[in-house]
């Protein structure tokens, strides 16, 4: 699998769901795929830019959903060698390790 096809594996499969999942946590559901792609645009905007999570409600959010996507992230890396781990999934974290 080469890199591209990695990172969209893992952003369909890990990141897009742990997101809505965050999201809908904080009583934030985008109720269309044009709203989702904004929510995204200013999650990624907001990381990059590091912004403080202390300007809204919303950015608070955006940081710990971040966060929370990361441990996610990091625990599936950690697991990619185990069974328990889509092969799929795994094979998309080691095409990104190379």
């Amino acid at each position: 699998m080469d890199k591209k096809a990695a990172v969209e594996k893992l952003f369909r499969d890990v990141y897009l769901p742990a997101f809505l999942k965050k999201a809908a946590s904080r009583g934030i559901r985008p109720d269309s795929q044009e709203s989702l792609d904004e929510l995204l645009k200013i999650a990624v905007k907001i990381r990059t830019a590091g912004i403080k999570p202390e300007v809204s409600k919303q950015a608070e959010f955006l940081k710990q959903a971040s966060a929370g996507l990361d441990t996610v992230l990091g625990n599936l890396a950690k697991q990619a060698s185990t069974p328990r781990v889509d092969p799929s999934v795994a094979e998309a974290l080691k095409a990104l390790k190379a």
